[in-house]
């Protein structure tokens, strides 16, 4: 929208925060606005108390002198804050406002200054305070309480990693522009991040200015590798031309040539030909997409089987609300699920990459409610344009709205129908349906490059998986996965190892380590069972997951769907009382597949009677 000249901006700033404040309707909403932000022609920043250019304004109305006031009105209004906001900008706060008039709704500032979702202000580098003093203006040096803070932080930082993490933490404080950044991939921003801490002065650097020069042209350097390495791709016209261009630019486009090494002849250029009938390509993560989709179609073997139990899916559905399911998707805390959840994480057709009934937010501000009504509580409020989420349910209110029960990535609750703009998702999850008994083949030397590296005590560790996956019948992608959760990545007291009756044991799996004391209890379970270096947790941790579920010798849950569901026998010897369990497990899988290039798939589909 078009910006209004100063004072006419001003007033309108302050008509804008009056009704607002009259909107909320409560004085402890005016408290909670504490200072407005001007900028003058200079790019200089004036931070006014708001309440004193209030009482300096009433002094305007009545025909006194109103030094503050004047002072404020010549200047352009930038920024506005609470006691608990911060400094949030004025466009975004005005954008915010009308988006709520035009669609009919209350407009509380104080809760959108509040809601994480505003935009910080960034402050240019000279900042003063201004008050009115013995009848004349006081202008004092102020410094952002981050300014500093995030400077010395990115001065100190000699890992590549933590600069990536720094510059995107402290976007809005350094003031930094991460559109192109954020056009490159992994391995572009790693340079880049790279290149700031080699390009950073032995002193370091001496203001933010400098610091966004640097990383403006180290970006751009990096945007320009990367662009090259694209051009080189999608100029490969034959099967021997991509196989160059591939090889010399493995690194830039993050090709994982290990698993491309490992195909036959005949399957490279089957591959080959594949990349080349799919140029061009747009952008550095879309020929990533493509290498690992191409390497999958000549290298993954998927095969799905179908199983039939002697159960209806209602009675299913009774047999497990007797168990007092459970579920965090109400409010964040365990509380027994409802039938409608439940049947909606134990319908397999939910989860088995089908087309579902979705829908997307069509408005800003949009709320959540516990119940298809706008007398039940708020869950939460959503932005133009999110979703698309599942629909679980649907039902009428009173006076005849439909409102659909949506089930978002943490929460689930009601939205009215004429704010959602329905559509269709497809069914995320089949990969709790995989199966967990057997092999998948994957390469050792992938797995160590592209999954473990990183990934402390378990770095390097894939011949120990692969192990325990030959030696017990096991999926080897989903003890890593395991590993990797109950370890928090390799970092945990009990992978690390443990001095137990003066032995170091180790523990990849969590396994024995109950909530009263899961360290000690851990360890005492490990050096029972011998688990004296982490090879031997590896494996003898698989033994566990393998006999007590897996390969048991009567339940035999052998994916993650009947180790939460048993449905040969449900409600009996179930994994876990979450509803959701199941469900969550599979991300963390599927991504782990996803890096490898060569692997097989099985899949067992239930099929309730």
């Amino acid at each position: 929208m078009k910006s209004l000249p100063g004072p006419g901006k001003t007033l309108f700033l302050l008509a804008v925060i009056a009704c607002c404040l009259l909107l909320c309707g409560a004085t402890a909403q005016a408290a909670a606005v504490v200072s407005v932000v001007t900028r003058d022609n200079q790019n200089i920043d004036y931070i006014y108390n708001y309440e004193d250019v209030l009482i300096s304004y009433t002094r305007k109305v009545v025909g006194q002198q109103a030094l503050l006031f004047d002072d404020y009105r010549s200047k352009k209004v930038v920024a506005v804050s609470s006691e608990k906001s911060g400094y949030i900008d004025y466009e975004d706060v005005l954008t915010a406002y009308t988006k709520a008039v035009v669609q009919k709704i209350p407009f509380d500032l104080v809760q959108y200054l509040e809601s994480g979702t505003a935009k910080k202000y960034a402050f240019g580098s000279v900042v003063k305070t201004v008050r009115e003093e013995n009848r004349k203006l006081v202008f004092s040096a102020w410094q952002p309480p981050w300014s500093s803070t995030p400077l010395t932080e990115i001065n100190a930082i000699t890992e590549t990693g933590a600069m990536r993490m720094a510059l995107v933490k402290h976007t809005q404080e350094l003031g930094l522009d991460l559109a192109g950044f954020n056009r490159l991939n992994n391995y572009g921003k790693n340079q880049a991040a790279l290149a700031v801490i080699l390009g950073r002065p032995p002193e370091g650097f001496t203001d933010i200015a400098a610091l966004r020069t640097v990383f403006t042209a180290v970006v751009d350097t990096c945007l320009s590798i990367q662009a090259e390495a694209l051009a080189a791709v999608n100029a490969a016209a034959t099967p021997a031309d991509m196989r160059a261009a591939v090889t010399a630019k493995a690194e830039i486009l993050e090709f994982n040539l290990s698993g491309f090494e490992y195909l036959t002849v005949d399957e490279q250029e089957v591959f080959l030909q594949i990349m080349v009938n799919s140029r061009p390509f747009v952008t550095a993560e879309a020929v990533k997409v493509a290498f690992i989709n191409a390497m999958q179609t000549v290298g993954v073997e998927k095969i799905i089987t179908y199983e039939y139990y002697d159960h209806t899916f209602s009675d299913a559905v009774a047999l497990q609300m007797a168990r007092n399911p459970q579920t965090d998707l109400l409010d964040g805390t365990w509380k027994t699920a409802d039938r409608n959840l439940v049947e909606w994480f134990l319908n397999v057709d939910n989860f088995v990459e089908e087309m579902l009934p979705a829908a997307i937010v069509k408005y800003d501000g949009v709320r959540m409610r516990t119940g298809p009504g706008t007398n039940y509580d708020i869950i939460r409020s959503f932005n133009t344009g999110e979703g698309p989420y599942f629909i679980v349910n649907q039902a009428e209110d009173s006076e005849g709205y439909t409102w659909y029960r949506l089930l978002t990535e943490y929460r689930v609750g009601w939205i009215r129908g004429d704010l959602l703009t329905l559509t269709e998702k497809k069914g995320e999850g089949i990969y709790q349906f995989l199966v967990l008994s057997g092999t998948t083949n994957v390469i050792p030397a992938e797995v160590n490059e592209k999954i473990l590296k990183g990934k402390g005590i378990l770095e390097g560790k894939a011949d120990a998986f692969i192990t325990a996956a030959q030696q017990f019948n096991i999926n080897e992608i989903f003890l890593i996965s395991l590993a990797l959760h109950e370890t928090k990545d390799g970092t945990s007291e009990l992978a690390n190892g443990v001095e137990y009756n003066g032995q170091i044991v180790y523990n990849m799996y969590g396994v024995g380590a109950r909530d009263q004391d899961p360290v000690g209890l851990g360890a005492e379970y490990a050096y029972n069972h011998g688990w004296f270096t982490p090879e031997a947790a590896i494996i003898g941790g698989a033994e566990f997951a393998a006999t007590n579920y897996i390969h048991h010798p009567l339940y035999k849950q052998d994916t993650l769907y009947k180790m939460r569901w048993n449905p040969a026998n449900p409600g009996a010897h179930q994994y876990a009382t979450d509803i959701g369990w199941a469900a969550k497990q599979v991300r963390k899988i599927k991504e782990l597949y996803d890096l490898c290039s060569s692997y097989i798939l099985r899949f067992a589909i239930p099929r309730y009677r």
